[in-house]
């Protein structure tokens, strides 16, 4: 969570039992049990960081640029390594893991760090992108080919200019790379999904996950596999209408309101921070 007390403007927590009243629900670290462990070989660990949602997040993402990843606070061998935000999180997450060896295990290999990023802006300079390959974080970086937030940062100054140019500018603070590897999908190779010029259906995080969900390959046509179709206008207006699936749909039931004891509705009062850690934590 993040507890920072921002004007009443910005964006406020949904959640109306949560402890903070200007916190946002930023992710979650998931385990895998013993029994899918067992399955698959290896203890799984999911650290998943959502994007970009309220307005001062927006706001910060254009607001960064390039600096070294020592100001973050973060160990690093190469002192010419510079990131940004955006899909930071998720990056240097991963990195940090690797460089301070939090991913050697007990016989002294190393656990294998990955990064799934979807719909995310470049990061760093091209020397973090060296930095990832040598520590041997793979990144998979899922667009969306009519999506323009991962041209972002670093629009005329990135990757794909002679590498020559890139060693001039490599010192200064709009010259960003791509790191690891891109799965690129086109949304109008989708049968399910419709035509439309909002910029944030291209951007959508469940219209991503849907393309992934009916990809079959390069050159293959597109199938459903199971995946609830729906999910797509959660937030957003992307289905075909004869799918009868109403747009932006989700929202919380009754509006986050709750009856109390005397049959009125009303907001939950906010709860304390100490009774919050006591009631998740029982050591507390």
């Amino acid at each position: 969570m993040v507890n920072i007390k921002f004007p009443s403007f910005f964006k406020r927590s949904l959640r109306s039992e949560s402890w903070s009243q200007a916190a946002n629900w930023i992710g979650y670290v998931a385990v895998s049990n013993d029994e899918t462990s067992a399955h698959l070989g290896r203890r799984d660990i999911t650290i998943a960081w959502r994007g970009t949602a309220t307005n001062l997040e927006w706001l910060a993402d254009f607001m960064y640029f390039l600096r070294p990843i020592k100001v973050r606070m973060i160990p690093c061998t190469d002192p010419r390594v510079t990131v940004s935000l955006g899909r930071t999180l998720a990056a240097l997450n991963a990195y940090g893991i690797a460089e301070t060896g939090v991913d050697i295990i007990d016989d002294g290999q190393a656990a294998p760090v990955c990064v799934f990023s979807f719909s995310g802006p470049r990061v760093g300079n091209i020397r973090f992108k060296e930095q990832l390959d040598k520590l041997g974080v793979k990144v998979l970086s899922v667009r969306n080919v009519h999506d323009q937030v991962p041209k972002a940062p670093g629009i005329f100054f990135n990757e794909r200019v002679p590498a020559k140019l890139q060693k001039l500018a490599e010192r200064f603070p709009w010259w960003y790379s791509q790191v690891g590897v891109e799965l690129t999908l086109n949304h109008k190779d989708s049968p399910n999904l419709t035509e439309t010029k909002d910029l944030a259906c291209f951007h959508n995080l469940e219209a991503h996950l849907h393309l992934i969900n009916v990809y079959h390959g390069k050159g293959r046509n597109f199938l459903a596999n199971g995946r609830d179709i729906a999910l797509v206008n959660k937030a957003a207006n992307f289905l075909k209408d004869h799918y009868l699936v109403p747009p932006n749909r989700f929202q919380r039931e009754n509006k986050g309101l709750v009856q109390n004891h005397k049959g009125h509705w009303v907001q939950l009062e906010w709860q304390d921070l100490e009774d919050h850690l006591k009631e998740i934590d029982p050591y507390y």
